[in-house]
């Protein structure tokens, strides 16, 4: 008994002496592992410690930096982009330009709504992009670096001054749609509907279209895109190649332009004199159709009931005293250079009247003044107000006014004497 709890007393000493044992190789261990973690603790809190600091804040620094004078440069890029190839227009100085990756949607048989027949849907769709937005106003120390001249229509001071211009990309907008209306099998909705571009004949309307046809021609070629198409498989069957028109493209900014130009326009009306009346030395042109009621010779009508079309020289615009001829003259320019071959006699004899010499007044007949008016008076309403005219009472300007009168009545000659 005795030798076994001598047993168990020694067992226990040993377990006592091992448990003792493990205590002290644990507290060796820890006092070990508080060394170790002392030590890190100590290197860390040295010049080392320092360094690394140093290295990682140097590091993000330099990137924060690379990564401003890559997007800084991205912007210079863009800007230069502009500055290159880009007329300035208040739009740069006011919107800016920025570009943007864009998916184009070529799908041949899945239309959208400015594919579908014409409709009051796709109409609203349309007018929706700006096709027929009015025009802006550029400020007068914006208008030379803009492209605009000083002898082009201005804005009266007294309205703020500054000069009314059109947006060309709203203008390409415009052409393209009316492009879209003049399509055969949605000109007659557009013809019978006879608003916008319709409301002139047919003539006029055929030379709307073919302006927008060249203006469009002419934007394409100037801004050609040299982006390539590839092509994909079509019909699996029978494997056919086809273009994909699915192409991603670099574009600018349209939503933000197109809501600068909408905010922007000009007011829909405008007093009578919001414009600065042509001053000398402005352009005036005097070529080319002229719809009804432009001219108002009597201020209490609503503007004389008549169209018109007018010709004359074409001259070079750098050289006023010049004659440049059509390879195919019409019976018009025959009519015209007869009647101002009688201009030049009828002078010569007025001015060998007066005593003058006989070409004294010939070189009032250099100039492009005098037009050929061909004009067209329709017939008026039976119930037509009696202000309606087809001319107003007006004065002729020049030296001389040749009036051929048929059998039929309507111009009334009044002479200096007669009220």
């Amino acid at each position: 008994m005795n030798s076994v709890r001598n047993t168990n007393s020694f067992d226990d000493k040993m377990h006592t002496s091992e448990r003792s044992d493990s205590t002290d190789r644990e507290r060796l261990l820890v006092d070990e592992e508080d060394a170790h973690w002392s030590g890190k603790k100590s290197v860390r809190s040295g010049p080392g410690r320092w360094l690394n600091i140093i290295f990682v804040v140097v590091i993000a620094v330099v990137s924060c930096l690379v990564g401003i004078f890559i997007g800084h440069n991205q912007g210079d890029s863009d800007k230069a982009c502009t500055r290159r190839i880009t007329q300035h227009s208040p739009v740069v100085s006011h919107v800016g330009l920025n570009y943007h990756k864009q998916q184009f949607n070529g799908s041949l048989l899945k239309e959208n709504i400015f594919r579908q027949d014409a409709s009051p849907e796709v109409d609203a769709a349309w007018e929706s992009l700006g096709a027929n937005y009015r025009s802006i106003r550029v400020p007068a120390e914006e208008a030379e670096k803009s492209g605009l001249a000083p002898d082009q229509v201005k804005i009266n001071e007294k309205y703020g001054g500054g000069y009314p211009a059109n947006v060309e990309g709203f203008h390409h907008l415009h052409c393209l749609n009316l492009l879209r209306q003049s399509l055969y099998y949605n000109y007659d909705y557009y013809h019978d509907l006879g608003k916008g571009a319709f409301t002139n004949n047919d003539y006029v309307v055929r030379r709307h279209v073919t302006h927008c046809l060249d203006i469009i021609r002419q934007q394409l070629m100037c801004t050609v895109d040299v982006g390539v198409l590839g092509q994909v498989w079509v019909h699996p069957d029978h494997p056919e190649p086809f273009v994909d028109f699915n192409t991603e493209h670099k574009c600018r900014n349209f939503e933000e332009i197109r809501d600068w130009a909408q905010r922007n326009q000009l007011p829909e009306t405008v007093p009578n004199d919001f414009l600065q009346p042509p001053k000398i030395g402005d352009r005036v042109f005097n070529r080319g159709y002229e719809r009804f009621r432009a001219q108002k010779l009597e201020k209490r009508t609503t503007g004389d009931l008549k169209e018109g079309f007018f010709l004359g020289r074409h001259l070079p615009l750098d050289d006023p005293d010049g004659q440049t001829r059509s390879s195919s003259e019409t019976r018009v320019d025959r009519y015209y250079g007869a009647v101002l071959s009688l201009t030049i006699d009828l002078m010569t004899v007025i001015a060998e009247i007066v005593g003058l010499d006989s070409d004294a007044l010939r070189r009032f007949c250099t100039k492009p003044i005098a037009t050929l008016h061909l004009l067209h008076y329709p017939p008026q309403a039976p119930d037509a107000s009696e202000l309606e005219r087809g001319i107003g009472a007006h004065s002729d300007f020049g030296a001389i006014t040749i009036l051929l009168q048929d059998s039929v009545g309507g111009s009334t000659g009044l002479g200096p004497d007669i009220e």
